[in-house]
């Protein structure tokens, strides 16, 4: 269902000094009604195969934005000053998160000093704390992951590592094709694949490739970084690359196995 009400926004990015006409739907930070559509009828794509997301419930229209200087403008203003696209409705989404925290929160760089390593470890922390309630999660990784100071991470990595594998096997397998998924934004620490504005139905053998080698590539990137960061703040008795392994093999089997036509 759509909601009807109607609530004031503060855009988190600088406004541009003129609106691109080439592009008849940027708004600058704010969602559009035809792109959540998009999501929408993605998700629900998704929730028919299985595949793990987090879908959104509720739409609300806008009412004012916040302007350059801080005051409070209509959208037809904005529009009328180029600030947003004139025939885009922006909106609010809201989703049925179980936890926002996504996989790139978690990613390891060098660089990285020991206070963001602890923040970064306290957010891991609070996801499997999110993660309690749901019982889409086998009870055994619930409780490998429940205690802080008892973190079992080997049950939960075996677990995640099956878990996205199945998902973007069944998703190729269907012919789509998320096209960002190897951005660390687009995967929640519960294995859920959000974002889906941008996914291909009917998406050919080459796009489905080149998303699966680019996810699960053996070198320093993307998923891995995933994998990487989560050893550095639990012990673990398999490495990064023996889960990218059962990774790839979980995507196998779901993308060869007839019970997931």
């Amino acid at each position: 269902s759509t909601a009807k009400t109607e609530r004031v926004i503060t855009i988190g990015q600088p406004f541009p000094d003129s609106f691109d006409a080439q592009r008849q739907e940027k708004t600058w930070g704010l969602a559009t009604k035809s792109w959540m559509g998009k999501d929408i009828a993605a998700g629900n794509k998704f929730a028919e195969l299985r595949i793990r997301t987090i879908p959104i419930v509720a739409l609300t229209d806008i009412a004012e934005i916040e302007g350059k200087n801080g005051q409070l403008i209509s959208i037809a203003d904005a529009k009328e000053q180029g600030f947003i696209a004139p025939n885009a409705t922006p909106v609010e989404a809201f989703r049925a998160w179980v936890t926002p925290y996504r996989l790139q929160e978690i990613e390891h760089r060098d660089e990285f000093s020991q206070t963001e390593k602890d923040r970064r470890k306290a957010i891991l922390l609070a996801a499997f704390q999110d993660m309690q309630a749901d019982n889409s999660i086998p009870q055994t990784v619930r409780d490998a992951i429940r205690n802080p100071e008892a973190v079992n991470i080997d049950t939960y990595l075996a677990w995640f590592a099956d878990t996205l594998g199945s998902n973007v096997g069944r998703m190729h397998k269907h012919k789509l094709a998320h096209g960002f998924l190897t951005e660390l934004h687009n995967i929640t620490l519960d294995a859920r694949i959000l974002d889906l504005d941008s996914v291909t139905q009917n998406a050919s053998e080459r796009s489905t490739y080149d998303e699966r080698e680019s996810l699960l590539r053996p070198d320093y990137d993307y998923y891995k970084k995933f994998l990487v960061g989560i050893t550095q703040y639990f012990p673990t008795q398999r490495s990064a690359e023996q889960y990218l392994s059962q990774t790839k093999e979980s995507y196998q089997r779901a993308y060869e196995s007839a019970a997931s036509n």
